[in-house]
């Protein structure tokens, strides 16, 4: 027995061992999926060699002898670096990221098959200009050329991929547009949440919920409901590939406001976080001029950045370029739908969705005269939230018209020599509707918001519109010259962040759909301390952290009612305190807590189940109820009526005492950044126990949603204040001197986890450091020649 236990005993010994060194090997294979930095590699379809010289934080120099090699040095770059971001894109996009993942991805594959995503694409790619088509191969060869030569192993992530990743095409690549059309066009979002309200809410509520911001107009100088609730009431499991918050900052400064005389151009873009990162830095050098600023992995163009001659930035311009359509169906006849003229049959095909570790689903997708009809797509039919039986809902959105030529207006835009070059590049912009700030060396500065923007035979709705009546029908589009946009306004200063772009008298319906302008009033105030202004003022306005929508509530707030339900000396901080949301501070942090405590008290017992989905942190909400909708104060489950006095006593009391809870009875000890930690999560891993402390990236951060170093918080119990969305790029622009402009992304060039260059510009990013992208001066660089095949 004794002999028996020590073999035992080896055995176990000999089966762990066996384990070490089968996981140290696994760990030393996949090290092998870095990106070779240094040598050559031959690539075919190259006319002539390029060189890449990577700098101290991985970011590539390009210099090749025509644009299409440069194009296909991007398309090895950014498979070399982020290759399984660009298949999650490319699945996601085309409703197969169920055969990766397992049937958690089924309801995101409905949706994406649903919207068609993949047969746009796949046309619009065979009728693309010739230009156009010759970058987009050449990207896709750089792609393809990786995967033929790679002799390691692919990184990771790709241990959950079976098979061999299939090569890349330049449909491909307009996926990116079209989900970044999706992300970031939220009007049909906002309509399916309203429809959702209506089955708590009664119209008047539903207004007061969303109430009318005032503050500045970018451009101020520029010239119904379905019947019955149960029509009304949709699931919004169809828009949740909206993106809350999606947003950006831009301002731009004339040479006449500017220290060098030339103009200064700042820009952020605002989406969520996740690691990597949206965007890849890169500098491209030809005979025919320079490229710098960020590309995204899967689509090969300098999104935001600058030529030499002229440098342009992004916003979100909320343009009301989508709309829900409630169709009924035939009676007699469920394959038809009314239409104005009668009725007509639904447009079907069939979708197959191949599931890993499960069964494949065949969809049915219809389509009406106005779109997919996207209530096919959700899960449970019979759920709170579905529509009624004998109607469905489709979706008219112009991402998802054929013939799409934004690829072509991004192209030309890089290739611009001025600012009215540019701007009439800028024609062919199907979606999303952006606002593009431009400025050239010239001195010319000029803003224009392009792309196709419905004409209406009704005004734009809160709610999703009855489809069978043609009462609401898009009717042509705006002229491109009816567009919002202007050549040097004469205030020489532009700032936009996402609030409303055009005044009353504008004669177009653009929709409702503006961010709060209280982002936009902090940036304007602080922009006003620096004249004249310079690159430097412009970097520290990025990083300022004033609220104005905070110090706006707490001074609407009765302190007097909170009695002594925190402590004395809190209560007179807050009272005091200017707004400014810095990492270091308690205050930032016991203010998200009591805006929490008041959501909690004014909205849930109206919305009920649903307010899950709306206790984020809407100051101009509270605001309004507080001072405008004070009914909304009162408990409507109890006999009594509640005045705002009680809510904002309980508000102080829950709000210290699940702060005191977390952070400790001293309330001078708590730190905002604490909290406010910026999360970057992994895809897949950050879903998954263990491997998401390996993955994810953290780091904590100042801020908040109203500052204009942005943020949004998280307001759930899990992950309570984390920052999930906000700034992830920053450029500044000098006109006088474009190759000292200031650049930094949020996390890092690589999305290898065993590369150095995984994280290292997120403590950077955090504090507002920034880099140059000017040309290289390090002798030490590594450098990659690639070679004609």
């Amino acid at each position: 027995m004794a002999r028996i236990g020590r073999w035992a005993g080896r055995g176990a010994l000999l089966l762990l061992l066996a384990l070490v060194l089968g996981a140290a090997g696994l760990m030393l294979w996949l090290r092998t999926s870095l990106p070779q930095e240094e040598g050559e590699r031959a690539l075919a379809g190259l006319a002539a060699p390029v060189t890449v010289a990577r700098d101290a934080d991985g970011i590539p120099h390009i210099k090749a002898a025509n644009m299409l090699d440069a194009w296909q040095a991007v398309g090895f770059l950014h498979a070399q670096e982020r290759l399984f971001q660009m298949e999650s894109m490319r699945r996601a996009g085309r409703g197969r990221m169920a055969e990766l993942v397992g049937s958690l991805a089924v309801p995101l594959d409905k949706r994406m098959r649903t919207f068609g995503l993949a047969h746009l694409v796949d046309e619009d790619a065979t009728n693309l200009t010739r230009p156009v088509k010759d970058a987009l191969e050449a990207y896709a060869a750089g792609v393809n050329g990786f995967l033929t030569t790679q002799t390691g192993a692919l990184p990771p992530e790709f241990l959950l991929v079976s098979g061999a990743v299939e090569p890349w095409t330049p449909a491909d690549s307009l996926l990116w547009i079209k989900l970044m059309s999706l992300r970031l066009t939220a009007d049909w979002d906002d309509e399916l949440e309203r429809a959702a309200l209506s089955s708590r809410l009664n119209t008047e509520q539903i207004k007061e919920f969303y109430p009318e911001y005032e503050g500045p107009i970018t451009l101020s100088g520029l010239e119904g409901a379905l019947p019955g609730s149960d029509a009304t009431r949709f699931a919004l499991d169809a828009a949740k590939v909206v993106e809350e918050g999606a947003g950006s900052n831009l301002w731009l400064h004339a040479g006449k406001l500017t220290d060098t005389g030339k103009p200064i151009l700042a820009n952020d873009p605002h989406l969520g976080f996740n690691v990597p990162g949206v965007w890849y830095l890169v500098r491209i050098e030809t005979p025919d001029g320079v490229l710098a600023g960020a590309t995204s992995p899967g689509f090969p163009f300098v999104v935001l950045g600058h030529n030499g001659k002229v440098a342009w930035a992004f916003t979100n311009a909320y343009g009301d370029t989508s709309d829900v359509f409630g169709e009924k169906s035939d009676p007699a006849d469920p394959t038809r739908y009314v239409t104005p003229d009668g009725t007509d049959a639904f447009s079907t095909r069939q979708e197959r969705i191949e599931v890993r570790f499960g069964s494949s689903i065949d969809l049915t997708v219809r389509r009406t005269r106005h779109g997919p009809v996207i209530s096919d797509g959700m899960d449970g039919g019979e759920a709170e939230g579905a529509p009624a039986d004998g109607y469905s809902y489709a979706l008219a959105h112009t991402a998802l018209l054929l013939g799409d030529t934004t690829a072509q207006a991004l192209w030309e835009v890089q290739r611009a020599s001025s600012v009215t070059d540019a701007i009439e590049s800028t024609r062919t912009v199907v979606a999303p509707q952006q606002n593009i700030a431009l400025a050239d060396v010239s001195g010319t500065v000029g803003l224009i918001s392009p792309a196709l923007v419905p004409l209406r035979k009704s005004p734009t709705s809160l709610l999703p519109v009855p489809g069978w009546t043609g009462a609401h029908d898009w009717d042509g589009w705006v002229p491109f010259e009816g567009l919002p946009q202007v050549v040097d306004p004469p205030s020489g200063r532009l700032v936009n962040a996402n609030n409303r772009l055009v005044g009353p008298d504008y004669p177009y319906d653009l929709g409702h759909s503006w961010a709060s302008p209280l982002r936009a009033v902090a940036i304007e105030q602080a922009l006003d301390a620096a004249k004249p202004h310079t690159v430097q003022a412009s970097l520290a306005v990025q990083r300022d952290l004033h609220s104005v929508a905070a110090q706006r509530l707490l001074a609407a707030l009765d302190w007097q009612s909170a009695g002594d339900r925190a402590p004395v000396d809190l209560l007179l901080a807050m009272q005091a305190w200017d707004g400014t949301m810095a990492g270091d501070q308690p205050e930032p942090l016991f203010f998200h807590a009591l805006l929490r405590a008041l959501n909690r008290g004014l909205f849930l017992d109206e919305l009920g189940p649903l307010f899950a989905d709306h206790q984020g942190g809407n100051v101009e909400r509270v605001l309004h109820m507080l001072t405008k909708a004070p009914h909304w104060c009162d408990e409507i489950e109890t006999p009594a009526k509640e005045t705002c006095a009680e809510v904002m006593e309980a508000s102080v009391t829950l709000a210290f005492a699940e702060m005191s809870g977390r952070f400790g009875e001293n309330w001078r000890e708590w730190r905002w950044d604490a909290a406010h930690v910026a999360r970057f999560r992994h895809l897949p891993f950050g879903f998954m126990p263990v491997l998401k402390d390996l993955f994810d990236v953290t780091v904590p951060h100042d801020g908040g949603r109203y500052t204009a170093n942005a943020g949004i918080v998280s307001f759930g119990e899990n992950n309570l204040f984390n920052q999930v969305h906000g700034v992830g790029f920053r450029a500044v622009y000098d006109l006088a001197d474009l190759d000292g402009s200031r650049f930094i992304q949020a996390v890092g060039q690589s999305g290898n986890v065993f590369s150095p260059h995984y994280d290292d510009l997120a403590a950077r990013w955090a504090t507002g450091v920034t880099v140059s992208l000017g040309p290289m001066q390090d002798a030490t660089a590594r450098v990659l020649k690639l070679l004609p095949e």
